[in-house]
């Protein structure tokens, strides 16, 4: 996890790919369900790294699906196509913050 943690840390102004998101979310699921039925705690389970990873990928998620629907409701004629663009940017920007203010917490910690 912390190695997944440092490659998404290095890249905070890249979006991942759809395939990037893809394996990350499936090893990410599948290391912390693998250590869940081993017995590991909450405590360690839902440490710090788990989460920077799960906000980073939930807000990946999220880019993909604004992108999505952008790319979709432009090519049928959307009502609305700049104020998508405008809530696209309003989200890239608001994660990239995020993000660097998540890269300075970390860090601190190393």
């Amino acid at each position: 996890m912390k190695s997944i943690n440092e490659w998404l840390t290095e890249r905070l102004q890249q979006s991942l790919s759809a395939t990037q998101y893809i394996s990350l979310s499936t090893i990410v699921k599948k290391v912390y369900q693998d250590f869940s039925l081993q017995g590991i705690d909450e405590e360690r389970l839902n440490s710090k790294t788990y989460q920077s990873i799960s906000r980073r990928l939930q807000l990946e998620e999220s880019n993909s699906h604004i992108q999505e629907a952008a790319i979709n409701g432009s090519a049928q004629g959307s009502v609305f196509p700049t104020s998508l663009g405008n809530a696209t940017a309003a989200v890239s920007n608001m994660s990239s913050m995020v993000e660097g203010a998540g890269a300075k917490m970390f860090s601190l910690f190393k």
